[in-house]
């Protein structure tokens, strides 16, 4: 099944709409969406489909190699361990060893008044 929605805790709702945010890290996805694919931005407290995002490019790197990184939009980390502790929130079996997404994203449509 292609993806056709992306998650996001509800805090992070309004620094994609500013464009503070628009780079997120995921792990184990079977399908990686394409680039240029439009997906709905969901918010994981509300529910709702706040907006539409455009994948503008994916990148598959190590867990080790994406917490060296400096990530423009997106949080930044210290150290690997920083990362993980992170990841793991969402991700109970993510390991140093494995490698994440990187997704660059733009908003094309906001759909919150």
């Amino acid at each position: 099944m292609v993806v056709s929605t992306m998650r996001f805790y509800e805090d992070l709702v309004q620094k994609i709409y500013s464009g503070e945010k628009s780079q997120t890290i995921r792990y184990d996805w079977s399908e990686i969406p394409k680039d240029g694919s439009i997906l709905n931005a969901v918010s994981t407290q509300e529910g709702d489909v706040f907006a539409k995002i455009q994948i503008e490019s994916t990148e598959v790197i190590s867990v080790e190699e994406c917490a060296d990184r400096n990530l423009e939009g997106h949080k930044n980390y210290s150290s690997t361990e920083e990362l993980l502790d992170e990841m793991s929130t969402y991700y109970t079996d993510i390991t140093r060893e494995d490698d994440v997404i990187l997704f660059h994203f733009s908003l094309t449509e906001w759909l919150r008044d």
